[in-house]
């Protein structure tokens, strides 16, 4: 497919310091990603995820302490520094941090769909609690219009039920309430209803009326009382005044009368000439008299007059303070009886246009206060007197006017309280009854809604057991486990459970039985097959160390699994640092073969991610056999190793019969030697051509050729050996050339892969079934 991602350029991107350029082979639908634990396979996947997803990958499955974007830059970079792109034919797609937030820019459309697995989801989809194994495959099996519709309905229905609660619970207080006042009024009526019914029908706007009547009354008659209070309190200040200004005169007569001439003259003459000579401190001639003076001896005569005078002076200052106080006092209680008038004034007003029973019973003739009319006249006796008798007879009932002032405000008060529990009553029984209605149609579609989407998801999850089971038996043929069946909890929300088959006992829990890889395998299974179920062609699947617990016979078979799957998908790229994986591709692929190995180097902060393409052993051989200067070592060696491979491989298929010994490692000799005459003479290879034609080809005694020439290996390319000296490098090139014939005709040209599969019951086939390997057994 041409939109395969073919390059990606990681700059400061985690453990990519610096910048990183990785180019993937599009021509090829498997990319193997080998690396010893920290050479950065992770970043590599990672860098996928945050660009095609906009996560942040594998650290979002850790607990950092703080947002995960801090630690995404490489260590002394900083968030502006990080960039990570991604390539396939439709465009280059950018992801960037954008503030705390992965980001991406690029093409609109057409952006790789990938699908990542790590060992922590696997975990979670078979190991986790049914609550966390769903949220581990929700991506693959909700609908998210459907679940965002059917959050809406069921908050809708949660809201509207809460209404209905709420107004069911209104309606009960409001009857409770009116059911206790009632009781406390004896129980008047049939009902607590009618009796507030009855109490509030009274003419509200008579009562408001009344109300206001008498609050207008209370406030003037208050104002009154409050300027009476203030009259009377100015008379008596006048009155006590006036007795002290009175005492005054007559200690003051008393003084005079003992000073033989005019006290107050004296004083007045004195005091002036006193303060005449301080004002001109220079003059020598005396104002009056207009003779010479020596001012400091008159100021000295001046001062011992006055102290002779003493008691008068005291006395008259004491007469001439108490009359200012006198006068002013008086003058208080012209202003306090005005103010008391005016009140009185503003009070007949009221009453004598009020209707109120309290006020009419009184019976007064306001003709007769012929002074109380305009507040703008001098105060005199008799309109003071008049406001007095007015005053007297309103406030002889002010008690009761603010009894009865008290008793409408409560009837006013329980009216509009009764009122307010009749309309809560009859308006939240409306309501109540239209949300009822409301609720229980909600409640069922949400029922049908929720219903559908289960079964949906039901029977996606039916649908894919059967895929699950495919790729799962195909890993573990014949071992009694499998048949696994998921199945939502209908008793919780977002409830994932699963059961399966252990030794024919049905329906029990993988995790209780089955074996960690046995769990492994089976997760890796789920999520291809729910993988499949959404894929579209855009759709990248990635592997990020997704098994290390898988024995040699199962990992075999998942190998050729995942080879099975792989054209199901845009592209599979699998990233391990299990070495017996990156060597099962690189010394059993033959030249046609579909999967791109990339090996991934030592780390280290200054020089980041390193890679090379790891070649494959055919190919490493042929370029070998062609290089200048010939190296005999290397070619005796490779030739070698990769004959051990095919021929372990073949020996396996064909049962062949080898040594019984603790180590099941095998010689080449050893294998050599397994191989029986019978079994090569049967030995040939089926090729269909682009015609349609079918080439037959006998691999018995290329096999022969390859095995006859081993001393070339052991001699040449495994140990320090004098004969192996004598050995030519046309031996040791012929050798080389003899195994990759025989590599080579083995492995598909098409698909690449080794006739392994037993279709057909006569005979092993590739996986594209164009090529045919016989015998299917070895002969007895």
């Amino acid at each position: 497919m041409s939109k395969r991602i073919e390059r990606m350029v990681l700059n400061n991107f985690k453990g990519a310091a610096g910048s990183l350029i990785l180019e993937l082979d599009k021509g090829k639908p498997i990319t193997l990603i080998f690396g010893e634990n920290g050479s950065g396979k992770s970043t590599i996947l990672d860098a996928i995820d945050f660009v095609c997803n906009e996560r942040y990958g594998s650290i979002s499955d850790r607990s950092v302490g703080k947002g995960y974007a801090e630690y995404m830059p490489t260590l002394g970079t900083t968030k502006a520094q990080l960039e990570a792109s991604v390539t396939t034919a439709d465009g280059t797609w950018v992801g960037k941090l954008g503030g705390r937030n992965p980001i991406t820019t690029g093409p609109a459309a057409n952006r790789p769909k990938v699908e990542i697995l790590r060992r922590s989801r696997i975990l979670n989809i078979v190991n986790a609690q049914p609550k966390e194994r769903y949220a581990a495959i929700k991506d693959f099996i909700e609908v998210p219009m459907c679940e965002a519709n059917e959050r809406t309905l069921r908050d809708a229905e949660k809201q509207k039920r809460e209404e209905y609660e709420d107004a069911t619970k209104a309606v009960q207080l409001a009857q409770s309430t009116l059911k206790s006042n009632w009781e406390r009024e004896g129980k008047p009526e049939t009902s607590p209803v009618e009796w507030a019914k009855k109490t509030t029908s009274i003419d509200l706007i008579s009562l408001d009326a009344s109300l206001k009547d008498y609050e207008s009354i209370n406030a003037s008659l208050s104002a009154c009382t409050i300027a009476f209070s203030g009259l009377v309190k100015s008379e008596t200040d006048y009155n006590t005044a006036k007795g002290e200004y009175h005492k005054t005169v007559t200690a003051y007569e008393v003084a005079k009368a003992k000073y033989k001439e005019d006290v107050d003259a004296l004083i007045e003459v004195l005091t002036q000439a006193q303060d005449y000579l301080q004002r001109n401190a220079g003059t020598v001639t005396c104002p009056v008299c207009e003779q010479p003076i020596v001012p400091v001896t008159l100021t000295a005569r001046i001062r011992e007059r006055l102290a002779a005078m003493n008691e008068q002076i005291s006395a008259r200052q004491r007469m001439q303070k108490a009359k200012h106080n006198y006068e002013t006092k008086g003058t208080i209680v012209g202003s306090k009886q005005k103010d008391f008038r005016n009140a009185v004034i503003s009070l007949k007003a009221k009453v004598e246009s009020s209707m109120l029973p309290l006020i009419t019973s009184l019976r007064l003739d306001y003709s007769v206060f012929t002074k109380l009319v305009d507040s703008k006249i001098d105060i005199d006796e008799q309109s003071l007197n008049q406001a007095k008798t007015l005053y007297s007879a309103i406030s002889a009932i002010n008690n009761k006017l603010t009894a009865e002032k008290q008793s409408l405000s409560d009837i006013k008060g329980k009216q509009k309280a009764l009122q307010t529990h009749l309309d809560t009553i009859n308006s939240n029984t409306k309501t109540a009854k239209n949300l009822e209605s409301l609720v229980i149609i909600l409640a069922q579609i949400l029922e049908i809604v929720d219903q559908q989407r289960k079964k949906y998801v039901d029977e996606l999850l039916q649908n894919i057991a059967g895929e699950v089971e495919r790729l799962y038996t195909s890993v573990h043929p014949s071992e009694g486990i499998g048949k696994i069946h998921w199945y939502l909890n209908p008793q919780f929300q977002g409830s994932l459970e699963f059961d399966g088959q252990f030794q024919g006992v049905t329906d029990v829990p993988p995790p209780a039985y089955y074996s960690e890889s046995h769990l492994d395998t089976l997760g890796v299974c789920v999520f291809l097959a729910l993988a499949k179920c959404k894929k579209d062609d855009n759709t990248v699947v990635v592997l990020d160390d997704v098994v290390t617990s898988v024995d040699q016979v199962h990992m075999e078979r998942f190998f050729r699994m995942l080879n099975d799957e792989a054209e199901n998908f845009n592209q599979l790229i699998i990233g391990t640092h299990y070495r017996p994986w990156r060597d099962k591709y690189r010394y059993y692929s033959g030249a046609g073969s579909k999967v791109q190995l990339i090996e991934l180097q030592h780390w280290s902060l200054r020089k980041g991610i390193r890679h090379t393409k790891t070649k494959f052993s055919i190919e490493e051989l042929q370029e070998a056999i062609f290089a200048t200067p010939f190296d005999r070592q290397v070619v005796a060696s490779k030739a070698g190793i990769l004959l051990e491979g095919v021929l372990d491989r073949l020996g396996r298929q064909f049962q062949c019969k080898l040594p019984l010994k603790n180590d099941p490692d095998f010689t080449l000799s050893e294998y050599t030697g397994g191989f029986s005459s019978a079994l090569k003479r049967l030995l040939r290879v089926e090729r269909k051509k682009s015609d349609d034609s079918i080439e037959s080809i006998e691999i018995g005694n290329k096999l022969e050729l390859s095995t006859d020439q081993t001393w070339v290996r052991n001699q040449v390319g495994c140990h320090f050996s004098v004969g192996g000296m004598t050995i030519s490098d046309h031996d040791v090139e012929e050798f080389g050339r003899r195994v990759v014939d025989f590599t080579s005709i083995i492995v598909c040209e098409t698909c690449g892969e080794y006739p392994n599969r037993n279709k057909s019951g006569s005979y092993w086939e590739c996986k594209c079934g164009s090529t045919r390997l016989y015998p299917l057994v070895t002969p007895s």
